[in-house]
């Protein structure tokens, strides 16, 4: 009995052991897969096999923040494949797991989250759904006290603002971010919001204000090295820097500026900007041909826009595709597990049968070698001594 009793005792210490071993394993995973978000990997299809992997292990396992994470980062993964339902799922179930109430909940990652939500949104043109996902963003940055990124979150409304083409909102909400720029200090950040405000003077006219912003923009916002080169992807600054110079009529300056849009890959608002000042100088020949660029840069602008409509449409109908997939194994994987288990009841129902069959046969055979002994017992008690047998005369 003893030795079973060991015999258990060590293999429940290594299936502890072995417990132990798995968590380790699964939680520096995991931690892998975070960094490799916080760096900005582009996840690709490879990924999922690892990142399902830590859902079905941390769902079992893990704790609030862990299956919060892990499902974020399935997420993520479908994010970067174009499959913006797919991961719109995801990011809500992790929130889902999000447990508030608890002082250790990952309010970072909860906030970023909801940011990566309000993106999918913007993408498929929802602004109201978009700018709710923001202002959660926003709210659980200040939980946080990450200032900061609650800035960066309430700046996310100027791109709600844009798809209603409310202009005056867009305005008021970049002076108050750039406002709370400078009480931190961060001057620089503040300078870099200003390419708002000047386009929105440019359009209204008021072209001393745009150029004074255009000044702190270029002075302070670390977009600009030493020769005045702008870092790359900001070219589109120099269209609307092109624009002021073509308000003071001086073409030859705008035209500079609008090639440098060009030479950027802004090749849309580059031919509009060459157009308009060769309308100015009343070029025909310069009009007819930039006007032809500008064209056909819009309607290549406008079929990627059209393909990309068509691409989520696409990625709904996968996402609707793999939802009934889903469903289909769910209802067989039930129907196998009420087999399973009826299998088990009737194996278990077995044992019992066989049990109590062997407990009868085991108590009647008692019960035989029970009467056995007594009457062979009795038997024993009446035979005379062996003894007495030659003593009769």
């Amino acid at each position: 009995m003893k030795y079973i009793i060991h015999i258990i005792s060590v293999f429940l210490m290594a299936t502890v052991l072995a417990s132990c071993t798995d968590n380790e394993a699964m939680c520096q995973r995991l931690s892998y897969v975070s960094q490799c978000n916080r760096a900005d990997t582009v996840f690709t299809e490879a990924w999922l096999p690892t990142v399902d992997s830590l859902v079905n292990y941390f769902d079992r396992h893990g704790n609030s923040n862990e299956k919060m994470m892990t499902h974020y980062l399935k997420g993520r993964v479908h994010h970067d494949m174009g499959e913006s339902p797919i991961a719109l799922e995801c990011y809500q179930k992790a929130v889902e797991m999000a447990d508030t109430t608890r002082k250790d909940c990952d309010l970072r990652t909860l906030a970023a989250i909801y940011g990566q939500m309000a993106d999918l949104f913007h993408l498929q043109y929802l602004p109201d759904d978009e700018m709710s996902a923001i202002k959660m963003a926003e709210y659980y940055d200040w939980k946080n006290n990450d200032t900061l990124s609650a800035i960066i979150a309430y700046r996310l409304r100027t791109k709600v603002y844009h798809l209603r083409c409310d202009t005056d909102s867009m305005l008021y909400i970049t002076n108050r971010c750039i406002d709370f720029y400078h009480k931190l200090g961060h001057n620089d950040l503040a300078a870099q919001l200003l390419i708002i405000p000047i386009s929105v003077c440019l359009d209204r006219g008021q072209y001393e204000e745009a150029w004074k912003y255009m000044q702190i923009h270029e002075n302070e916002s670390g977009f600009f090295d030493k020769k005045g080169n702008i870092k790359p992807g900001k070219e589109l600054y120099y269209f609307y820097k092109g624009k002021y110079f073509l308000s003071q009529n001086k073409i030859d300056n705008a035209i500079i500026e609008f090639r440098k849009t060009l030479s950027g890959g802004f090749s849309e608002a580059g031919y509009k900007g060459l157009l308009s000042a060769y309308e100015q100088r009343h070029i025909p020949d310069s009009i007819a041909k930039y006007a032809r660029q500008y064209s056909t840069s819009n309607d290549s602008t406008f079929m990627h826009v059209n393909q990309e409509r068509v691409h989520q449409v696409s990625a709904i109908y996968n996402y609707n595709r793999q939802r009934q997939l889903a469903t289909q194994k769910e209802q067989e994987a039930g129907k196998l597990r009420n087999t399973l288990y009826a299998l088990l009841g009737i194996c278990i129902l077995s044992a019992l049968g066989l049990y109590r069959w062997w407990d009868v046969r085991k108590r009647k055979t008692l019960s035989e070698l029970a009467e056995s002994n007594e009457k062979y017992g009795d038997h024993q008690a009446i035979q005379p001594p062996a003894t007495c047998l030659g003593t009769v005369q």
